[in-house]
């Protein structure tokens, strides 16, 4: 064997030394990138932890289930309260019906009065002897 490396030789050393630069450096980058994982990892665990803390219930029941049966609680609600808005608006309506024919009747038993007081003073003045001079 030669002391000299031939061409080719030389080709495959480099290419050998490049490949093992290119696999440490992927395992240098690999453990970089594990190393930020497991850091979130356990950040996310803290953050769940918070979380469970303000979320959890201290009794027996489930939030879920407590969330929906007050939901339904009050959409139950809001349905009578609509109806009773209904049955409110067409009082409001007759009343306001009413209202309207008092008008009218106050209006007409004015003008009678009116009419009244005018034949009556228009009688008592014709009935009045008139003086002569």
């Amino acid at each position: 064997m030669p002391a000299e490396v031939s061409e080719s030789g030389q080709l495959i050393l480099g290419l050998l030394t490049l490949l093992g630069l290119v696999v440490t450096g992927g395992f240098g980058f690999l453990s970089v990138r594990a190393t930020q994982t497991r850091n979130h990892a356990r950040a996310a665990e803290g953050n769940s932890a918070i979380a469970r803390e303000q979320v959890q219930n201290s009794h027996k029941t489930n939030f879920r289930d407590d969330t929906d049966a007050n939901h339904a609680e009050v959409l139950g609600i809001l349905k009578s309260h609509g109806a009773q808005l209904s049955g409110m608006q067409r009082d409001v309506g007759r009343l306001a019906d009413a209202d309207l024919e008092h008008t009218r009747q106050a209006r007409d038993d004015r003008k009678r009065l009116t009419d009244h007081i005018d034949r009556a003073l228009t009688e008592a003045v014709a009935t009045v002897p008139k003086e002569t001079p």
